[in-house]
């Protein structure tokens, strides 16, 4: 028999409606942490995360295939720089 080679893995990337309800718990969670004094890197971090969740549309109606896989990924971005970088501070963990 012939071995067929693998297919190289994709990068995860969440469904548009697990993206929103994620991204909306993680925006809660960013503006009760402005709250708390933290270090300016923190502080950056955090504004640099409101920025671009502000500039992602919540929504990829109407656009083409590949358009809605890179706002898929840039939600999945969103996420996971959340989840590495400033999810310990509120001591809730990961989205």
């Amino acid at each position: 028999m012939v071995k067929h080679p693998r297919r190289p893995s994709r990068p995860p990337v969440f469904l548009m409606k697990h993206t929103r309800a994620k991204i909306d718990a993680l925006t809660i969670r960013l503006n009760s942490m402005k709250e708390k004094e933290l270090s300016d890197a923190n502080t950056s971090r955090i504004e640099q995360l409101e920025n671009r969740i502000d500039c992602w549309p919540r929504t990829a109606v109407g656009v083409t295939k590949e358009k809605k896989r890179e706002i898929r990924e840039e939600g999945g971005s969103i996420i996971h720089d959340f989840n590495f970088f400033l999810s310990d501070f509120d001591g809730e963990g990961p989205v």
